[in-house]
């Protein structure tokens, strides 16, 4: 079997994100409970009959996610949970709802079509955010949470939700008022949950992903074609600030470093090698590595 100091930085990485859960199951049960419960609190916020239902619960990328179906998109927050997570409804189904709330609202057969109006949408805003409590009080039993709506936005950018790569849970709910049939999704990054990640799984412990979804072939496709910056470094020192006041071009920096000592070589920020300075054909500078850093020398 091998040691862990044996094992690639990929491998690593690969076995890492392996370990977390493929599901979290108390959000899972969250979720279900507050499909049930979004009808009524809609109903009493548009004075409607609308029953609603969870249609499934997806585990994607924050990629796939923002590129799902279009809709309204609300900007919402779960306190102490720090970021956001995001509400997308089906615009036509929100209108309706307001409209009920409004003594003589536009005509009901163009809202697949138009937008709603300012006053329509800070109505939608206040059922939302409605909403978003519920939501909150349904993860009581993990932890006490305050949730509440922060913007209505008309459309979700890709960098809203997280970095493309990273984890979300997509909940997606079906919406039938009086006849008309909608949707509304909620959108969480695992970011999102932070420390709360392991009260949110399943307590018989986390599953690894299976091999058969690909899943290791393609997180491995993104680690080694991701971008890090490298950086060399032959030497450093401290001057004054005020000799580095009077530097001008063609000064000269004395940092008392023989020519031929190790350069530091470091990957992301972190130092990882040591080599030696030398050129590459006649022109190009270039670093040949000499010898990797142990974990305790690196920084």
């Amino acid at each position: 079997m091998s040691k862990s100091n044996d094992l690639s930085v990929e491998e690593l990485m690969i076995r890492a994100a392996a370990a977390q859960p493929v599901r979290l199951e108390r959000l899972d049960a969250a979720l279900s409970s507050f499909g049930v419960a979004l009808g009524s609190v809609l109903s009493e916020q548009g004075r409607g009959n609308v029953v609603s239902w969870l249609q499934k619960t997806s585990y994607v990328t924050c990629g796939k996610a923002a590129s799902g179906s279009s809709g309204l998109c609300v900007v919402a927050e779960a306190r102490p949970w720090s970021g956001v997570f995001h509400v997308r409804v089906d615009p036509a189904v929100l209108g309706r709802l307001v409209n009920r709330l409004l003594p003589s609202g536009p005509d009901e057969e163009n809202l697949e079509t138009r937008r709603l109006s300012p006053i329509e949408r800070r109505i939608g805003l206040r059922m939302l955010d409605r909403a978003v409590a519920a939501l909150a009080e349904q993860l009581s039993g993990v932890r006490k949470l305050s949730g509440r709506a922060l913007e209505l936005k008309d459309t979700l950018e890709d960098i809203d939700i997280g970095l493309p790569h990273e984890r979300c849970v997509v909940a997606s709910f079906g919406l039938d008022l009086d006849g008309d049939v909608g949707t509304l999704e909620v959108l969480m990054p695992f970011a999102l949950f932070g420390a709360d990640i392991d009260l949110l799984s399943r307590p018989a412990g986390p599953s690894l992903i299976r091999e058969s979804e690909g899943w290791r072939a393609e997180l491995s496709r993104m680690i080694t074609s991701a971008d890090v910056t490298v950086t060399a470094v032959l030497g450093q020192g401290r001057v004054r600030l005020g000799e580095a006041l009077d530097w001008k071009p063609g000064s000269k920096l004395d940092l008392d470093i023989d020519a031929s000592q190790p350069v530091s070589i470091s990957i992301g920020g972190r130092s990882a090698f040591r080599g030696v300075a030398g050129r590459r054909g006649t022109r190009s500078l270039a670093v040949k590595i000499s010898e990797e850093l142990k974990k305790e020398e690196a920084r």
